[in-house]
């Protein structure tokens, strides 16, 4: 567990399907370290791929292991029905775990305004009293009236069958009628208080006694988990782990029956897959994959290197689809003057955005990079490209995104998107180290 942790939970403020009307987003946030945090951040809402609402947030202190909300500053208007993509980011001072700070791509659907609240009903108890002009009764009401009510013959209600049937069970004296003594027959077993010989019954001698249990000619016992021992059982013989008593009354071979719907989703012997070895025959969906290897230096004279990747699989990209690469790196100094720190996002080999960072823009270290990548439909997917440092979590957009990108025409087979890094001019001092160690988290339907 890391010292200084917090990390996005949800979007908890507008609702995936919200009226049109003003709300203020808000994100729940989890500390996930052992001393109390304040999260800070942002909130950026889209609208078909343009930034239609940006605020910063911030929650109150948040106790070791506790979720609490991170409300925006701004209140935020819809202006007009429609999908909206929602997305965040959030960190506390000294965060040591970076990639749990984004808030995922958020689809929201905003309808129509919500209904006008009712007229308010004006005064008018004297037309219900006695003799009102809405006289009301209160027959069958639930409550309980100020006043003491004269109760209806009611001895029907108590009986057998009544709606409150009275338990004479403890109350004293003697009923009118005879009654059919509970069931007791423990007390006439063995040890029992109201013990039975079963001598004394009639013909007694064709009963099994206690003496003949286990005994040559007599019957079986039972064991402590209720089964017949196995030395009281005839010998048999098995010749596999398959065989089994059959309905002819023999022993052999044995054949389940089928009986692979009572392993499937929601049955009563469910099957869990996890940590099973294979792949199922269907594209799995995880909401979060961590990249893990070694480090990547792209020193000032390096071609295009790759940094990071993601394959998307061909049954995701006929849908809307969500994407966010965070990646950490760090520049060995600030960038030197003249110097272009050169970043791209790829889509196979088609380039969807670039963004050039100078001695102007957010080049101090450490800093990382975020590549989000949003297909509202079928053909059409936008892509947005940041390089932020750590001090500048809460900056506005356009400090350090580039111009968003649209390319047509979603391919339906499987998918690779890759961001790469190359610098153009600079000088020996001029070195990105990008940490392999990188998260993706994306917004595909589950």
């Amino acid at each position: 567990m890391a010292d200084y942790d917090v990390g996005v939970v949800a979007l908890t403020t507008p609702a995936p399907s919200a009226p049109l009307a003003q709300c203020r987003p808000v994100v729940s946030v989890r500390n996930n370290g052992i001393h109390d945090a304040v999260a800070s951040g942002y909130v950026r809402i889209y609208s078909a791929g343009l930034l239609v609402y940006e605020s910063e947030a911030y929650s109150d202190t948040i106790s070791p292991g506790e979720t609490r909300p991170a409300s925006a500053v701004d209140y935020w208007t819809p202006e007009a029905e429609g999908p909206y993509m929602v997305q965040g980011y959030f960190t506390t001072p000294l965060d040591q775990v970076e990639p749990n700070n984004n808030l995922w791509p958020t689809l929201i659907v905003i309808s129509g305004a919500e209904p006008p609240p009712p007229t308010p009903v004006p005064v008018h108890a004297s037309q219900h009293e006695s003799g009102g002009a809405d006289e009301m009764s209160i027959e069958d009401l639930p409550g309980r009236t100020a006043d003491q009510q004269h109760p209806t013959t009611h001895a029907s209600d108590h009986e057998l069958g009544g709606t409150d049937p009275v338990n004479v069970d403890g109350m004293p004296g003697v009923l009118a009628e005879g009654q059919t003594p509970d069931t007791h027959a423990t007390s006439h077993k063995v040890g029992g208080g109201d013990g039975l010989s079963v001598l004394a019954l009639p013909d007694a001698t064709d009963l099994e006694l206690v003496a003949r249990k286990g005994a040559s000619n007599g019957y079986a016992g039972l064991n402590a988990g209720s089964f017949v021992p196995t030395d009281q059982l005839a010998p048999v013989g098995l010749q596999a782990d398959t065989d089994g008593l059959r309905f002819d009354a023999s022993w052999g071979p044995t054949t389940p029956i089928a009986h692979a719907t009572t392993h499937e989703a929601g049955e009563d012997d469910e099957l869990d897959v996890g940590g099973l070895p294979g792949v199922l025959d269907e594209p799995q969906k995880p909401q979060v994959n961590n990249a893990t290897g070694a480090f990547v230096n792209v020193p000032f004279d390096a071609a295009e290197t790759t940094i990071a990747t993601i394959t998307v699989p061909a049954s995701w990209m006929n849908a809307a689809l969500g994407v966010v690469m965070n990646i950490g790196a760090r520049l060995t100094t600030a960038i030197g003057v003249g110097a272009v720190l050169r970043l791209k996002i790829k889509q196979a080999a088609a380039i969807l955005v670039q963004h050039d960072v100078d001695v102007n823009k957010n080049s101090v270290a450490p800093a990382s990079v975020h590549a989000f990548i949003a297909a509202t439909d079928y053909l059409h997917v936008k892509a947005f490209l940041e390089f932020m440092a750590d001090s500048d979590a809460v900056q506005h957009l356009g400090t350090h995104v580039a111009t968003t990108t649209e390319a047509t025409s979603i391919s339906e087979t499987e998918t690779v998107f890759s961001v790469t890094a190359q610098f153009v001019n600079g000088a020996a001092a001029d070195v990105l180290t990008v940490d392999m160690s990188h998260s993706w988290n994306t917004g595909q339907p589950s």
